[in-house]
């Protein structure tokens, strides 16, 4: 299922981060948008890519405060360099994750 899922969204997106895809997690692009960009993550759900992502999610949903702080991140990052805004948004969410998520 997660393969068909894939090929699907290899028709709709551009491969993205491909150095970090897993047996359980791919990441997308879409090529055409601009304002604001548009990234898709797919990750097979009760895996540790899920368990990941989700907690985050989680936390960014059930805090306003901490998705506006996410938000306004990633925002003064606008035109960095994407290594640069990478690093910064994973520490922003390693941090998150380190306090148990949401």
């Amino acid at each position: 299922m997660f393969a068909a899922a894939v090929a699907t969204l290899c028709d709709l997106y551009a491969v993205h981060q491909l150095e970090n895809w897993t047996s359980t997690y791919a990441s997308f692009a879409d090529a055409d948008s601009h304002d604001p960009p548009v990234g898709v993550q797919l990750a097979v759900a009760g895996s540790a890519d899920d368990a990941l992502f989700g907690s985050f999610r989680d936390a960014l949903i059930a805090d306003p405060a901490l998705l506006a702080e996410y938000n306004a991140l990633k925002l003064t990052l606008d035109g960095a360099e994407y290594e640069r805004y990478t690093d910064a948004k994973h520490r922003f969410i390693q941090g998150i994750l380190a306090r148990g998520g949401a």
